[in-house]
């Protein structure tokens, strides 16, 4: 979806939906129990559109709340995340992965978790945050 500057929108998942906001990687999804928001005005940028995507990532928290947004050069596949509270377990849901590939969940470099794509090429991996720092989480191949 392309928003002008004229128009304010949000984009709300149930499932935590991270979305790519064009050239903007300090716009951020709020992140629930429940799901995700993102809110875009563009009075607030200089753009005179900017183009609006949906990752094939999702991030749900166990309790409380965080923040995802995509970094610049993200993979189809990464988040930088910070959790409202330290010790929060996060869900990270991706679709359209190889069915039964192997995946692995990093967390700033450092597997944190590992599994099977299954036969419809979803996966989700857990993740417990140490912070409430922001950490660049991504899922790539575990081969």
């Amino acid at each position: 979806m392309t928003v002008d500057s004229a128009s304010s929108a949000s984009f709300t998942s149930t499932k935590g939906t991270v979305y790519k906001v064009g050239a903007y990687p300090s716009v951020t999804t709020a992140l629930t129990t429940s799901g995700g928001t993102t809110t875009l005005t563009l009075a607030s940028t200089s753009a005179s559109a900017v183009t609006v995507t949906p990752l094939p990532l999702a991030v749900l928290p166990g309790s409380g709340s965080a923040t995802a947004r995509v970094p610049s050069g993200a993979a189809s596949y990464e988040a930088v995340v910070a959790s409202g509270t330290s010790g929060t377990d996060l869900a990270f849901s991706a679709s359209g992965l190889t069915p039964g590939a192997a995946y692995a969940l990093t967390a700033g470099g450092t597997t944190v978790a590992t599994g099977t794509a299954s036969s419809t090429g979803d996966l989700t991996l857990h993740a417990t945050t140490s912070s409430t720092a922001e950490v660049d989480y991504r899922i790539v191949s575990a081969a």
